[in-house]
């Protein structure tokens, strides 16, 4: 059956949660209490309906392991190994090859299994969303083409750009003009339907960027010279709980797989930084430049790859200083 009320707000975020919609809740996400209840938009009471399996504890909104919470959130997510030393240096960045182009290289994420490339430009006709698949993580991008399962997502003529895919690349999310869309699918094949507003705690999210975590759980997003910002999946585009994520101010960031590194830039200044958490239930501290990869210029971090090795980010063009290309900075052996 289908949800009915979908044009209010607060009856939005109650049925997307509660089972008598089409939907079902997400089994990770919970509240202990009538209080932590009544922020997911619940009656007293859903305590019992929206509780842990046994071994595990609500925690922040999540489900965790009883007996040891932070290895069970903080453990590293299986990524694909073997292409760097993950204590190395990163180098010098290189131009992206076959993507950059002779107009504005805004954005680039790729999917999970890196072989999937969704990537923003702004080129004499606006802004364009286009996609690029190679056949093996050891392989170059090749020229970038328009994605006819995103036709719904690009239509019209709207300020559309930051394009990120969850790791099974079911949902992306874009911003279009100043709010961020969420756009899903049932099958990697099939058509992204058209976007809907995401919603954190009942108010749609106009952020400068936002990322989805590798474990779809947070949501990240930033706004200009402001503290980074999480939510917690709710649904596809409802999200609770927000919160601060960093103790100071950036506009543009990517998080390691396991949420515990941040690579970050405060533009105007004009460099990267690092800084790593012990914990995702603690925001991050005040990190320090990230060596080899900035330049003179501002120097911006679009995505940092599974696995630590390859850290994608915005940066002048070295054929003109009037525009930005994609570079990317790989860890050594």
């Amino acid at each position: 059956m289908k949800c009915s009320g979908l044009g209010l707000l607060v009856l939005v975020f109650v049925l997307v949660l509660l089972a008598s919609c089409s939907t079902t809740r997400n089994a990770n996400v919970c509240c202990a209490n009538d209080t932590e209840c009544a922020k997911l938009g619940l009656p007293p009471g859903s305590a019992n309906e929206y509780g842990c399996s046994q071994g595990f504890v609500c925690q922040d909104f999540y489900c965790v392991a009883e007996t040891a919470p932070d290895a069970a959130v903080d453990a590293p997510i299986d990524t694909p190994s073997g292409r760097c030393n993950p204590n190395a240096p990163f180098g010098v960045p290189m131009p992206m090859p076959n993507v950059n182009t002779q107009f504005e290289d805004l954005s680039v994420a790729l999917t999970y299994d890196q072989l999937k490339a969704y990537i923003g430009h702004f080129t004499a006709t606006g802004h364009v969303i286009v996609t690029s698949r190679r056949a093996s993580v050891e392989s170059d991008f090749p020229v970038p083409t328009s994605d006819p399962t995103l036709a719904a997502v690009t239509i019209g003529f709207d300020y559309k750009l930051y394009i990120y895919p969850t790791s099974d690349d079911l949902v992306v999310y874009y911003r279009q003009d100043i709010t961020m869309f969420a756009a899903s699918r049932l099958h990697p094949d099939d058509p992204f339907g058209s976007g809907t507003a995401v919603l954190v705690d009942g108010m749609q999210l106009q952020p400068a960027r936002a990322m989805i975590s590798a474990d779809s759980l947070t949501l990240y997003w930033s706004g200009p010279s402001a503290p980074l910002r999480a939510a917690t999946y709710g649904s596809a585009n409802v999200f609770v709980n927000g919160r601060v994520a960093t103790t100071f101010d950036l506009t543009d960031f990517a998080i390691s797989a396991d949420e515990l590194t941040l690579y970050y830039s405060n533009y105007p200044n004009p460099d990267i930084f690092r800084t790593i958490r012990l914990s995702r239930n603690v925001p991050f501290d005040v990190g320090i430049p990230l060596a080899n990869v900035n330049t003179i210029e501002a120097d911006i971090p679009l995505y940092i790859s599974p696995d630590d090795c390859f850290l994608y980010l915005r940066a002048p063009s070295v054929t003109s200083n009037q525009r930005n290309d994609f570079w990317i900075a790989r860890r050594g052996y």
